[in-house]
């Protein structure tokens, strides 16, 4: 064990004006992408406290007690379901979704789908994306209204048990992102570290 002496990258001075996008925003996203496909570095409980900024401009992250061996790197179809959803391709999400075992096509229509999944994948949609706490609230607030369509669609969808952790650490990447106010170039960095997710999807090669 390493001790750092650094300040929370949560902590910011109340009244400041929003960062730039930079480093600050950027890093835990860049760090969750490139240490998942490399076991067992891969940190699973990405919150504020566990990311620290050094004096000198680099990133600590804390606490590896929950990881996830994923040798052969990040799911198949993970870049090409994102690039289908970016792009509206409402019956290419549809169908890489159900191969990957996340629905059954005849609970679930292609548009209830993109519907539901269409307000996350806004920041794959601009150059860059500001993650706000009032933007993080209204999307915990559609999807915790049990009466409104996106928990409709949500109850008849599953998610592979080895799959648990990434919803994690992506639900978990959000809220730090959201904490600190950061613009973040989502697509670019979701470009870099996942196959598949270029401009046009392709099909996907299934294991």
């Amino acid at each position: 064990m390493c001790w750092s002496p650094a300040g929370s990258a949560g902590r910011r001075c109340p009244g400041s004006s929003p960062p730039a996008p930079g480093p600050t925003g950027t890093a835990p996203a860049s760090c969750c992408s490139a240490c998942w496909p490399r076991p067992p570095c891969g940190p699973g409980d990405p919150h504020p406290g566990n990311f620290w900024l050094l004096p000198d401009g680099r990133l600590a992250v804390l606490d590896f007690g929950a990881t996830e061996d994923l040798p052969h790197g990040w799911p198949a179809r993970l870049g090409l379901l994102l690039a289908a959803g970016r792009d509206g391709d409402a019956s290419a999400l549809h169908r890489i979704a159900a191969s990957a075992g996340l629905l059954r096509p005849d609970q679930v229509t292609d548009d209830a789908l993109l519907a539901l999944l269409d307000p996350y994948l806004q920041p794959l949609r601009t150059p860059a994306h500001r993650f706000t706490r009032a933007w993080l609230q209204e999307q915990t607030r559609r999807a915790s209204d049990p009466f409104g369509a996106a928990a409709r669609t949500q109850r008849r969808l599953t998610v592979p048990p080895r799959h648990l952790l990434l919803q994690r650490v992506a639900s978990g990447l959000v809220g730090v992102l959201c904490s600190l106010d950061a613009t973040v170039a989502v697509d670019a960095e979701v470009r870099r570290w996942l196959p598949g997710h270029g401009p046009t999807p392709r099909s996907p090669h299934l294991p």
